[in-house]
């Protein structure tokens, strides 16, 4: 029987197939098409072994050619043979009605099989015969994947081995083909226009592809569920990312920390942490960005845009995720709960920052002063007070504060507003945090404890302040005198006292004052006279709690301030202040005017009165006027009669303190002041002034 083969054209062969001789690629090529009945029989085998052939026409120097010859039914005219010859020679045995090949490829050891149409096609339609085989992990790192075909194969290994081979040198974006790379390119570099346009709101774009994707958008159509959450999404790419979360893959790893990712583009954004990179940059106030997400958030602070509206209060915010964590305050959502107290919280980052209250984590910290927080935000307002920046205005006054809070708490002063009142008694009170402190004083709470003293207090920011008086810490420093205080409000205070201002004016008087607790006292005492606070031993009435409190040592004796060098004890702690300066001769308060320096502010203030002529303090029955409050005090007891000093010997009472001095010195024979020119003493000042007039 005559072989089932015709001759070929071998200069054909040797053009078109020469590459075939030095590949892997091993050709199953169908022989025959039959166009008559053939009957069931042995076809020739025929084996032709290795042959040196010299001829000038002969193609191949090296062939085996090996003819099977199997037994095959033939029961259609038009059937193929299933599998025929292996040839090593790529001979074309019979042309048949379409060019036809069946390709086997055999790439690190998996086989793939395949029909080709086209020799442009061989690549693209070889699907694999080991179905079953899964490729090692091992081989793409972290990567589990199965392909069936051999040209995904080889992407997908590139993808996973050589990160960098299609990657884009202008925005670093990984692309899975040269051919996606270059479409890619053509964004960065094309001149050309973008002449697809989106018909609903006329973004346009280079590929048609990506037209039909933003569509989908506006349609709201999500034709890619998750088959474990039932989410769903407009792109493929985008499920098969999702469906990550739920197998927990992560096969992108940054070649610098090791640090896993889901996703490409998380990868690609977290590499510019090592490096820096922020190519995103606005073009109106040229600040960089590493996300251009970040840059088009950032864009709307200029231009005021807000597009995305509650549908509950119509409030607009600039981005999603303010509007969800908003949404929860209508729906009382509190989604994180702590595993330690069982609090829960709307946000995410309120949990975080709670959970330092329990570690008692500080990772903020001041490069001023050293101090540190819990909490960015904190840190950030705190950095103000060593900058002095008050950034928020008010419309009304001009008033300027630190932070958005106290601006919203000042405003109300104008409004009149009470928004938050005491279920108890009723009272209304401007600040939530007032009203927090005002509830204890119904409860008696204190939750606020000392551990040294185990004073309490129903604030945190009282039990800080009391802290600093252990530990002797003044972080607050005057600028001009460099004293020191505990807390912020006292060196406020403080500094009017050098540029003497008084910012509290009263409205019945016109009366000024530096505090706005003088302010208080002097309503009190002077318009509505109430003097609400009662002493229970003596039945004296003060106008304010404190004074009662103080009063009360009086009668109990106690004296809680003590002095570390001479160990006398005061029961008013500006009492030891004062004393403490006769130790160190500090006199921290100046005159601008005749630069006298003062161990009291108070003594400054009367002293200041000397200056301007001032005389605030007005005797009710005479109309005689007095620059202090003691002269006052001492100038009434001509009217009453009152004399309050008691000699303890002979119980001769005096009207002032410094009388019953100088009477005591009768007993006592005391002559404490000397004249400098005869030598002669004397038991009181004034007889010393009068003696000296004799010399004169």
């Amino acid at each position: 029987m005559e072989p089932l083969r015709t001759p070929v054209n071998n200069s054909a062969i040797n053009a078109k197939y020469d590459y075939i001789l030095h590949s892997s690629r091993v050709l199953t090529i169908p022989l025959i098409k039959c166009d008559d009945q053939v009957f069931n029989r042995v076809i020739k085998r025929e084996i032709t072994d290795e042959i040196d052939h010299n001829h000038d026409n002969q193609v191949f120097n090296k062939v085996i050619k090996r003819e099977i010859v199997n037994e095959t039914d033939h029961n259609n005219d038009n059937q193929l043979l299933r599998k025929g010859t292996l040839c090593r020679s790529g001979e074309e045995v019979i042309k048949t009605e379409t060019k036809i090949k069946i390709e086997k490829d055999l790439i690190e050891n998996n086989e793939f099989e395949g029909t080709v149409f086209k020799d442009s096609q061989s690549s693209e339609l070889i699907t694999c015969m080991n179905l079953d085989k899964i490729f090692p992990r091992e081989r793409f790192g972290e990567c589990s994947k199965s392909v069936s075909n051999s040209y995904k194969y080889q992407v997908d290994k590139k993808f996973h081995t050589e990160h960098n081979h299609y990657k884009c040198n202008i925005c670093d974006k990984i692309m899975s083909s040269k051919a996606v790379l270059t479409r890619h390119l053509k964004i960065h570099h094309t001149k050309r226009e973008k002449v697809l346009v989106c018909n609903y709101c006329n973004n346009s774009f280079y590929i048609k592809s990506d037209l039909k994707v933003h569509i989908l958008l506006h349609l709201g159509e999500k034709p890619h569920a998750c088959d474990i959450c039932d989410k769903a999404f407009t792109q493929a790419a985008h499920l098969t990312s999702h469906k990550r979360t739920h197998t927990g893959e992560m096969p992108y790893r940054c070649d610098i920390c090791d640090r896993k990712f889901s996703q490409s583009n998380s990868l690609t954004m977290h590499r510019r942490t090592h490096t820096g990179e922020k190519p995103y940059r606005c073009d109106i106030c040229d600040q960089a960005f590493s996300q251009s997400t970040h840059l088009t958030i950032h864009k709307r602070r200029h231009t005021g845009e807000k597009p995305y509206k509650c549908d509950v209060c119509d409030k607009r915010f600039i981005e999603s995720a303010p509007l969800k964590g908003h949404m929860r305050t209508h729906t009382g959502e509190k989604p994180y709960k702590c595993n330690i107290c069982k609090r829960r919280f709307t946000h995410s980052y309120s949990l975080n920052s709670h959970m330092r209250t329990h570690t008692g984590e500080q990772p903020f910290k001041c490069d001023i002063c050293d101090r540190r927080f819990s909490h960015s935000t904190t840190l950030r307002v705190h950095t103000r007070i060593h900058t002095g920046e008050k950034p928020y205005i008010c419309d009304i006054c001009d008033h300027r504060c630190s932070q958005l809070g106290h601006l919203k708490s000042h405003m109300r002063s104008h409004t009149g507003e009470l928004p938050y009142k005491c279920i108890i008694c009723e009272r209304s009170f401007s600040h939530a945090s007032s009203l927090k402190t005002h509830t204890m004083t119904h409860t008696g709470e204190k939750p606020y404890r000392c551990n040294i003293c185990d004073k309490a207090f129903t604030r945190s920011s009282y039990l800080t302040c009391h802290m600093r008086t252990h530990t002797g810490e003044k972080p607050f420093k005057c600028e001009i005198c460099n004293k020191g205080f505990y807390i912020a409000g006292s060196l406020k205070i403080h500094t009017r006292i050098h540029t003497m201002e008084k910012s509290y004016k009263c409205d019945k008087c016109d009366e000024v004052y530096s505090q706005s607790k003088n302010l208080k006292i002097h309503i009190i005492k002077t318009h509505n006279r109430e003097k609400s606070y009662r002493c229970h031993v003596c039945d004296q009435a003060f106008f304010q709690a404190v004074y009662l409190k103080t009063h009360m040592r009086t009668h109990t004796g106690e004296k809680p301030f003590k002095c570390d060098i001479c160990d006398n004890r005061f029961s008013h702690k500006s009492s030891l202040d004062r004393h403490i300066r006769t130790h160190t001769g500090e006199k921290p308060f100046k005159c601008n005017i005749c630069n006298r320096w003062f161990s009291l502010a108070n003594n400054l203030r009367s002293h200041m009165r000397t200056h301007t002529g001032e005389q605030p303090f007005k005797c009710d029955i005479c109309n005689k006027r007095f620059t202090r409050s003691e002269s006052l005090k001492t100038h009434t007891r001509t009217h009453t009669g009152e004399k309050p000093y008691i000699c303890d010997i002979c119980d001769h009472r005096c009207s002032q303190l410094g009388h019953l001095k100088s009477h005591m010195r009768t007993h006592t024979g005391e002559l404490p002041y000397k004249c400098t020119i005869c030598k002669r003493s004397f038991s009181h000042a004034n007889s010393l002034k009068i003696h000296t007039r004799t010399h004169t």
